[in-house]
């Protein structure tokens, strides 16, 4: 639990939610959007939010964890090439 109120100025930013909210999944998905659609309202701003390449290698990861347990054993994680992206 998290109280804004008693938060500094910087972090205050990060909390929507009154005191006593749990934080967590509201503030996930509120922060991500905050960012996506500033990058959006002003092109210069840096991307704060996931991309194609973080995507692709949580599925890379994903695929070798499949692997590992069809195999039951420890497989590499590919090393991925993200042309373009």
């Amino acid at each position: 639990m998290k109280d804004p109120a008693l938060m500094n100025e910087g972090a205050r930013a990060y909390a929507d939610l009154p005191g006593g909210h749990s934080e967590g999944y509201d503030d996930t998905f509120k922060q991500v959007f905050r960012r996506f659609y500033r990058s959006i309202a002003d092109p210069q701003s840096p991307a704060e939010y996931p991309q194609m390449s973080d995507g692709l290698r949580q599925m890379t990861i994903m695929q070798a964890e499949l692997e590992s347990h069809r195999n039951r054993c420890w497989v590499e994680v590919a090393e991925q090439a993200t042309p373009g992206i």
